[in-house]
């Protein structure tokens, strides 16, 4: 698969099946740049098709929300680089 921006829900698909193969591949090597790269181009395409609202901060610390830690957790970052 040839890298290149995430313009469709097929090639976010596409993407996401390529990230499960290499899934361990070894940091700077080529398979482990590609697997960077795929991991941003998803990411960005994410923010803006599936945005994720904070919970309420009560819900998040209540077990069987169905609040995911780690979106939480990813949300909170994507925020605090928008604000650098």
């Amino acid at each position: 698969m040839a890298i290149k921006p995430i313009e469709t829900e097929a090639g976010y698909r596409a993407a996401l099946k390529e990230i499960e193969s290499p899934m361990m591949a070894v940091p700077d090597t080529p398979e482990g740049e590609k697997l960077d790269v795929l991991f941003t181009l998803v990411d960005a395409y994410e923010a803006g098709h599936y945005p994720i609202d904070l919970p309420d901060p009560v819900a998040a610390i209540i077990p069987g929300t169905g609040v995911s830690v780690f979106l939480l957790w990813r949300r909170m970052e994507r925020e605090k680089l928008q604000c650098i």
